[in-house]
């Protein structure tokens, strides 16, 4: 977050990846799978997440700050479904 912040850009979604990937890795190891595989798909998950979001910025040149309300409301969904989802069980 500090390199992003030096570089200029305000980027606000590493809370909403780090939100997502930890429902995710709760519900994956709750299920009993193997916690370095959750590990190693977690790690996946962010850079892909990360990927993505980063040629928003790169190729279609939208503003980070920009581009976060919209992403943010997907990856609260997500989330709320993820938490919904394990409380059930």
């Amino acid at each position: 977050m500090t390199f992003v912040i030096l570089t200029g850009g305000i980027d606000l979604s590493v809370s909403g990846v780090v939100a997502l990937t930890t429902v995710a890795s709760a519900v994956l190891l709750r299920e009993g799978m193997n916690a370095w595989v959750v590990i190693l798909l977690m790690l996946a998950m962010g850079l892909t997440m990360g990927a993505i979001m980063g040629s928003f910025i790169v190729y279609m040149k939208v503003q980070p700050f920009i581009r976060h309300p919209g992403r943010h409301v997907v990856r609260t969904w997500d989330v709320f479904l993820h938490q919904r989802r394990c409380s059930q069980n």
